[in-house]
């Protein structure tokens, strides 16, 4: 069980690294996370919230999509929102075409390129070894130094 905690706290630090990657434009009908995902401004609105207590407010919005509170070009927020949640959505412009997520600004990006540079900061390039057996970086995908950590 801590060896599965351990790993979902670096793969959360990863994510939290590689987030600053992606512009995520949006539009009517994003399906989007509207609190777990970046799309606020290359922020979540969950880490806007940055408190537990404030996020539990929130509760009823887990599985909603940022679509939903967009009516063409325009934000409905619901109106138990703060203030300063409201004042950033507002800040996001909505855009009229399909939805694009940009990685590192290049269009219609594929895995290879992100797993290329994933692997390059990664220590493990040339695979994780166990009692004499090597298991390659292509079969086993860690976050950087994880196995290092754990000692």
């Amino acid at each position: 069980m801590l060896l599965l905690l351990l790993y979902w706290k670096h793969l959360s630090i990863m994510a939290d690294k590689i987030k600053r990657c992606f512009f995520l434009t949006i539009h009517y009908g994003s399906n989007l996370s509207l609190l777990w995902d970046p799309w606020c401004n290359g922020t979540s609105i969950a880490n806007i919230l940055d408190d537990a207590r404030d996020l539990s407010f929130y509760s009823s919005f887990y599985c909603w999509d940022v679509g939903k509170i967009i009516n063409g070009n325009s934000w409905i927020i619901p109106l138990c929102f703060e203030a300063t949640i409201v004042s950033k959505i507002h800040n996001v412009c909505i855009n009229n075409q399909i939805e694009n997520h940009l990685w590192l600004d290049i269009t219609n990006q594929k895995f290879k390129n992100f797993r290329s540079q994933f692997y390059s900061s990664c220590t493990l390039s040339r695979g994780i070894s166990w009692s004499g057996t090597r298991i390659p970086p292509s079969v086993f995908l860690l976050t950087p130094g994880w196995p290092s950590k754990m000692d």
